[in-house]
């Protein structure tokens, strides 16, 4: 499984929002800031890692609360080059650090081939990793795994989860995600298995 995920995301570096007037602080529910059908932008030493776009953002910033409702879709990129797609119903950035919280029917879609499919996500900047407690089903065009508690580094190339189960037409160890062809015996080796059966039958 290729680099499939960037979410190193986040929200390091420079965010832009556009199209996001500040709102008047008198009430304390009120958000500092608002925006409808706009985008926002993170970098990281002046390339772009992410580029989220939203339906309605609010951000309030006594709670260190950002919430992006209506829709929510992230494009990824590493050194410049997209990467992945995350889209969810809605998404939420708690706290000043860069945790981010995608909530509802989350599709995960990276360019390498591979879905993943889940109602949750966290991504833990800290410690750079993607976690999902609840059930999860990863499909490619020769996968579909299920399963649950599911952690991954951010590109998705050393993953874990608990409880596994689907079909697969290779070789995948569960402990560590890592995928191998399942074997083939060379023609010489069925051939001889043949001709002992043969032998046997005689």
């Amino acid at each position: 499984m290729k680099k499939i995920l960037l979410l190193s995301l986040l929200f390091l570096g420079c965010t832009d929002y556009s199209a996001a007037p500040e709102v008047a602080v008198g009430n304390k529910d009120l958000p500092n800031q608002e925006g409808w059908d706009s985008k926002a932008y993170f970098t990281d030493r002046g390339l772009l890692q992410a580029e989220l776009h939203f339906a309605h953002m609010r951000r309030w910033d006594n709670k260190q609360l950002t919430t992006f409702s209506e829709g929510l879709r992230v494009e990824f990129y590493e050194e410049g080059q997209h990467n992945a797609t995350l889209t969810s119903d809605s998404g939420e950035i708690h706290g000043g650090g860069n945790n981010l919280t995608a909530i509802g029917s989350v599709v995960i879609r990276s360019d390498s081939g591979l879905s993943m499919f889940t109602e949750k996500i966290f991504w833990d900047d800290a410690n750079q990793k993607i976690i999902a407690d609840g059930f999860v089903t990863m499909a490619s065009g020769e996968d579909t795994l299920n399963g649950y508690e599911f952690e991954s580094n951010k590109d998705l190339t050393n993953w874990k989860m608990k409880n596994a189960f689907g079909q697969s037409s290779r070789d995948i160890d569960l402990r560590t995600g890592t995928v191998r062809p399942r074997a083939t015996k060379k023609e010489s080796d069925l051939d001889r298995e043949t001709q002992k059966v043969l032998d046997e039958q005689k």
